[in-house]
């Protein structure tokens, strides 16, 4: 919102360039807000990429396993071991339902079995390579569910400047307004405080979508 505030002012440039210290406000906003942009950009792409990684390692783990666990759970059949039988039978619906922890001690848990009956598998279509494979996308999800603590300070890091950034615009366009009286009664002036009411309504849509 803030945005269409600068455009204002500007397009009017021309109006209030001899006022010195109107320019060194502009200046002040026109840096800061960029810093808010790049801030901004930084904080959702962390979000929403670490969201995006976190559902494909899902997605790609839950697929292989059972491709190899359905088949294996035959093995129980075949040795009347029904607790083995049970243990194998996981169905993607089943674990697209659990918590990501509670998705990854499963995911242990079947590869622990898998490997404990590597030799009988063989017979199943299921090859060590397979087993194997199977471990690398394990890790991949894994890997993916506990936050390295440098990033979790480092993403806290950045949404304390983003707030200290934005306190320090709010500041800017209050001595904006202040400065701007010089030319009210001006189609300038007219324009400038239309642009804040845009952006005092953005700012109000935030907090009542808050509530």
């Amino acid at each position: 919102m803030i945005g269409v505030a600068r455009r204002t002012l500007h397009n009017h440039q021309s109006e209030w360039e001899k006022n010195v210290r109107m320019t060194q406000e502009v200046t002040n906003l026109d840096t800061t807000a960029e810093r808010a942009d790049a801030l901004s950009t930084e904080v959702t792409t962390d979000i929403t990429g670490s969201t995006t990684d976190k559902i494909n390692a899902r997605q790609k783990v839950i697929a292989e396993i059972v491709k190899l666990v359905k088949p294996a759970s035959v093995i129980g059949l075949d040795t009347n071991d029904m607790l083995l039988h049970r243990q194998l039978s996981v169905s993607k619906g089943m674990m697209n339902k659990m918590k990501y922890g509670d998705l990854a001690d499963l995911l242990d848990n079947l590869y622990a079995l898998l490997v404990k009956h590597q030799e009988k598998l063989v017979d199943y279509d299921i090859t060590l390579e397979n087993v194997t494979a199977a471990k690398t996308f394990i890790d991949a999800y894994k890997a993916t569910l506990p936050e390295p603590r440098e990033l979790v300070v480092e993403r806290k890091t950045t949404k304390e400047a983003l707030s200290e950034c934005l306190a320090d615009l709010r500041g800017i366009v209050y001595i904006l307004d202040n400065l701007m009286k010089r030319y009210d009664g001006t189609p300038f002036y007219s324009e400038y405080k239309n642009a804040r009411i845009i952006v005092d309504l953005g700012t109000h849509k935030k907090k009542e979508d808050k509530k």
